[in-house]
C-alpha cells in the first residue's frame, strides 16, 4: 500500500507544520510489515516536514507492506499514539494505493 500524506502548517505567517505521526493499523485477515499475522498495527510513519521548507506545501509518499490481506481486512490510517503532541494534529492523505505483488521462491 502506498499513499500521500501532508501535515498540515498553521495559517500565520511563520507558523510551522503540526507534529504528525501516522499508523496504519489492520483488523481481520493479514499482518502489517512483517510476514507475521500478530503484527496489525504499524505506528511510526513519519510525514514530518522541517519547519524552514521553502514551500508551504508538498506531500510526503510513504508505503507499508500488508501480508494476507483479503477483502474482509479493515485497514485504518490514523494519527499514531506516538505523535509529537502540540496544538494541532491536522494532515492531509491523497493516492492510496493498493498493489498485490506475487513472492518469488
Amino acid at each position: 500500500m502506498t499513499f500521500n500524506a501532508t501535515p498540515s502548517r498553521g495559517t500565520t505567517s511563520g507558523s510551522g507544520f503540526d507534529d504528525v505521526i501516522l499508523m496504519v493499523q489492520i483488523e481481520g485477515p493479514g499482518s502489517v510489515g512483517i510476514d507475521d499475522k500478530s503484527t496489525k498495527i504499524k505506528d511510526d510513519i513519519d510525514i514530518q516536514i522541517p519547519d524552514n521548507a521553502v514551500t508551504d506545501w508538498y506531500w510526503i509518499e510513504k508505503s507499508v507492506v500488508l501480508y494476507g490481506i483479503t477483502s474482509e481486512t479493515k485497514v485504518t490510517i490514523k494519527p499514531s499514539t506516538k505523535s509529537l503532541g502540540g496544538r494541532y494534529n491536522r494532515w492531509l492523505i491523497n493516492d492510496i494505493k493498493f498493489e498485490k505483488h506475487s513472492l518469488v521462491k
